[in-house]
């Protein structure tokens, strides 16, 4: 059985996945796991591909949210892109972006960052 914060975790992808659709975006995949990590929505808004990190957030306060990504979960989740690009050769050639979308499950108010910057060590 889930735990509280992965079923509230389960709803915000949810709940983005729909207005992500609402916004002309094509979902491709969701939940997306592989031996690095996890992504949680991946989708294609007219030439790009996009991956995105969903946050559910208890409070209205968003600011700290872009902080809540560690560099090993910034790692992770680089090294989950490279893989699912590796493996869907049909996206090897198309431009990709990493966005993250905040979202309070209280008033579902969201908050979308795009072009995430991974800081990954090389």
């Amino acid at each position: 059985m889930p735990s509280p914060t992965q079923q509230r975790g389960k709803l915000a992808e949810d709940f983005v996945a729909q207005w992500l659709q609402q916004q002309h975006y094509e979902i491709l995949d969701q939940h997306y796991t592989c031996r690095f990590g996890e992504i949680d929505i991946i989708a294609r808004k007219n030439d790009t591909l996009i991956f995105i990190e969903v946050r559910a957030r208890k409070t209205s306060a968003f600011g700290d949210v872009l902080q809540s990504m560690s560099q090993s979960k910034q790692q992770r989740l680089a090294a989950a892109i490279e893989d699912y690009r590796n493996t869907h050769p049909q996206y090897q050639k198309m431009l990709y972006q990493c966005d993250l979308v905040a979202v309070n499950p209280i008033n579902n108010a969201l908050q979308h960052y795009p072009h995430l910057s991974l800081d990954v060590e090389t």
